[in-house]
């Protein structure tokens, strides 16, 4: 995990502390069946944005998911699932590219690739912490899967 962006402040005693220890977040308990890892947790809860204040853009076309479940929401409001891509045994949370796009405050964060799938700018709704290079690989393995099936 990451440590917080402004350790200029940090004590001896803060320094080498990951973000979940400078919260306090010594042990985060989630809702029963719930497999949220302390690292999304903790994502959300600093909203983080990555150094550069960019993420990688996610595939979350919902034609591309399966195991969906809602897995909660945003403090602005965003529902969270839990889902595998077509094909992928690892499960992962995020967004529903189709629910953004019928939200004109969201809908700017969605845009649609050359093989006709959505993706999510995760970083520009705050949730760049849940934007992993393996859900972004496995997305992009999901839609050549399903890009091989259709032809």
């Amino acid at each position: 995990m990451t440590q917080l962006q402004n350790q200029e402040t940090a004590t001896p005693e803060t320094a080498d502390l990951n973000d979940a220890e400078l919260l306090g977040f010594e042990h985060i308990e989630t809702a029963p069946g719930s497999s949220t890892s302390t690292e999304d947790a903790v994502g959300l809860a600093l909203n983080k944005r990555g150094e550069s204040g960019e993420g990688p853009v996610i595939i979350s076309d919902r034609r591309l998911k399966t195991h969906v479940q809602r897995a909660g929401g945003t403090a602005e409001g965003l529902n969270l699932y839990s889902f595998r891509y077509i094909g992928e045994d690892h499960e992962f949370r995020g967004v529903m590219a189709q629910e953004l796009l019928a939200d004109e405050r969201n809908r700017g964060a969605v845009e649609a690739g050359a093989d006709g799938y959505y993706r999510v700018d995760y970083a520009r709704l705050g949730l760049a912490g849940l934007a992993t290079n393996e859900m972004h690989a496995a997305g992009e393995r999901a839609a050549r899967r399903a890009g091989a099936l259709a032809h």
